[in-house]
């Protein structure tokens, strides 16, 4: 055997038969897709996830969060060794799938490259005499695909997810180590080949939400009779009806009166028409009478009650796994409510105070590191530290505000701990910015500890956590 299993790769299943499997399961709520890719919530792998968390816990599970992922889309992980840290590889092999790889073959030769198969002894490429190796080709591709892979998850809500959050520590150690095998030149070459077959594998799943540019349209090539059964068919978008327009039709054309049709108050000596009174002016509207506090209140605790009400309900009937679809449909409760810009959930490290980004819901926020609004550090902190809540507001009463609130024009911000079993597991966060909505009322902080309970009831649920 040379530098991989040649008879595994060809004995694998075909990406298609795997997406298929996975469809079903994903309508069961054990999987999301995007942009083709299937992910796992992987709530079952313990409470330790890795980006931005201030340590270097990890679990020797790493190694089957890799695995996972890649077998579940198809990739082979042929070789995988962690170092002894368990935060670095020592050596990685990934196989991309026989298909994808004659996707690529076929692009190549239409460019006038040759393909050499070395799998039983390795070669290095020639690139002056335009000949490209089946291991420089394998190793790119998987390097480009985990490239893929960070950019969607980093670029989607798939980086709150426990196996995308883990895979955004490995994927960049992946692809170094493949970057010490292929030099980039090779993978330049091999990039529009590989881009096409990306579209053509994954591309039928869809890219929702993604803003990249999609592979460009290729002419139908001819069947490789190397080729293996079961590609996937590109997927035409079938014709949309057309919707009905929300425009009433215009009035049908109304052949002109004649004079004698045209009633005329008789008068001897005019032919003008007489003049009509104008309708008196309708009565002025009254103007709406300002609500006073008492009533403010009693809105904003029926608002409050209501949302509280929905939350439960949306929580009858749901899966765990789908525990930050679950947690980001409750914090849509909150914004009208809190009248806030944006909400989130930070949840808790057991056995420290480091914090991490569960689920979001409005206006992109950021802990630590990355693109968004930076979260008020200090009244997340402060909170759960006096494990209570904990508002800050600037404009009138700035007097409170933090130095981060006034430099990210931050008008209010609230932080209140979730406990289960008298342990603080989670952080709600909830931030009002340039809207002009001033501080956070005592009633409005009574109904921020409220609208906690279905967090803390069914932590299971939300927040991938077992009372």
């Amino acid at each position: 055997m040379g530098w991989f299993d040649k008879r595994s790769w060809r004995l694998r299943r075909k990406i298609k038969d795997l997406q298929t499997d996975l469809r079903t399961a994903e309508a069961e709520g054990k999987f999301i897709v995007q942009d083709g890719l299937f992910f796992a919530e992987l709530q079952d792998m313990g409470e330790v996830t890795m980006m931005a968390f201030g340590t270097n816990l990890l679990a020797a599970e790493e190694e089957n969060v890799i695995r996972g992922f890649f077998d579940r889309n198809g990739f082979i992980v042929d070789t995988l060794k962690l170092d002894k840290t368990y935060t670095g590889l020592a050596e990685v092999e990934i196989i991309p799938a026989e298909e994808m790889i004659r996707s690529v073959a076929r692009e190549l030769k239409s460019e006038g490259y040759k393909l050499v198969d070395d799998s039983d002894k390795e070669l290095a490429p020639n690139l002056t005499a335009k000949i490209l190796t089946l291991s420089a080709v394998m190793r790119a591709m998987t390097l480009m695909f985990s490239e893929r892979v960070q950019h969607t998850i980093s670029t989607t809500n798939v980086k709150m997810n426990k196996e995308g959050n883990r895979l955004l520590h490995w994927l960049p150690k992946i692809v170094e180590a493949l970057e010490n095998k292929v030099d980039r030149f090779t993978t330049e070459i091999i990039r529009p080949g590989f881009e096409a077959a990306f579209e053509e594998f994954y591309g039928t799943l869809g890219k929702s939400g993604s803003k990249g540019k999609a592979a460009p349209a290729r002419a139908p090539r001819a069947a490789d009779p190397d080729e293996p059964l079961g590609m996937i068919p590109p997927v035409e978008a079938a014709p949309r009806p057309s919707a009905p327009s929300s425009f009433p039709p215009p009035p049908t054309a109304q052949p002109p009166k004649s004079i004698d049709d045209t009633p005329t108050a008789p008068h001897p000596s005019m032919n003008v028409p007489p003049r009509v009174a104008p309708p008196p002016p309708p009565p002025a509207a009254a103007a709406p009478r300002k609500a006073s506090g008492i009533e403010s209140n009693a809105l904003l605790a029926r608002d409050a009650a209501e949302a509280k009400a929905r939350m439960y309900r949306a929580l009858v009937g749901a899966n765990a796994s789908r525990c930050l679809k679950n947690s980001e449909a409750l914090l849509n409760e909150i914004i009208p409510v809190m009248r806030a810009s944006a909400v989130c959930i930070l949840t808790k490290m057991p056995g420290g105070d480091s914090l991490a980004m569960h689920v979001q819901a409005g206006d992109k926020l950021t802990w630590g590191d990355g693109e968004g609004m930076p979260i008020s550090t200090t009244v997340v902190m402060d909170a759960l530290r006096r494990r209570t809540i904990v508002t800050h507001a600037s404009g009138p009463a700035g007097q409170e505000a933090t130095g981060s609130m006034i430099m990210n024009r931050i008008d209010a911000a609230a932080a209140v701990p979730i406990q289960a079993d008298g342990e603080v597991i989670a952080i709600l966060y909830i931030d009002r910015r340039d809207q002009g909505n001033g501080l956070f009322t005592d009633a409005e902080t009574s109904m921020i500890e409220n609208l906690i309970k279905p967090f803390e009831d069914f932590p299971d649920l939300t927040l991938a956590t077992r009372r």
